[in-house]
């Protein structure tokens, strides 16, 4: 039951032509997209928590179903391969639903200058808190 309702709002997004049912007991593993899939589509995949349907659930599981995107969700990535070049990796640092993918072409060996940020002692320092007092043992921060 934990993920079949998941699968059923991936084929619902993808092969709504085929009309699925939430309640069924099993799915066709695999089955020919309606149209090209491409990143902003997967995208909507991984953010999808039953958007649109009676169990849209953004944030809260309504019926018993857990949604495919949930709040704990840490980060997302999706694999791009188009024939025309190296194959992107797009990346959401933090929960689909509420972030952006950033594409990198997985042949660089440098993360360009514009997603760089130069932490140097001086800002480590107001990102890590100070330990609290009277800790017998130090902690490993």
């Amino acid at each position: 039951m934990y993920n079949r309702p998941r699968m059923w709002d991936g084929q619902r997004i993808l092969t709504s032509s085929k009309k699925p049912s939430i309640t069924k007991k099993s799915y066709t593993l695999f089955l020919k997209p309606d149209k090209k899939v491409s990143p902003a589509k997967v995208s909507q995949v991984l953010s999808s928590h039953f958007t649109g349907t009676k169990y849209s659930s953004y944030g809260k599981w309504k019926g018993g179903y857990r949604p495919i995107n949930v709040p704990t969700d840490v980060e997302s990535h999706i694999l791009h391969v188009p024939k025309e070049y190296a194959a992107i990796q797009w990346l959401a640092m933090a929960s689909s639903a509420n972030s952006v993918y950033l594409p990198f072409y997985t042949n660089i060996s440098d993360t360009p200058s514009q997603y760089k940020v130069d932490v140097t002692a001086t800002t480590r320092t107001r990102l890590i808190p100070s330990p609290p007092t009277g800790l017998t043992k130090p902690r490993p921060w």
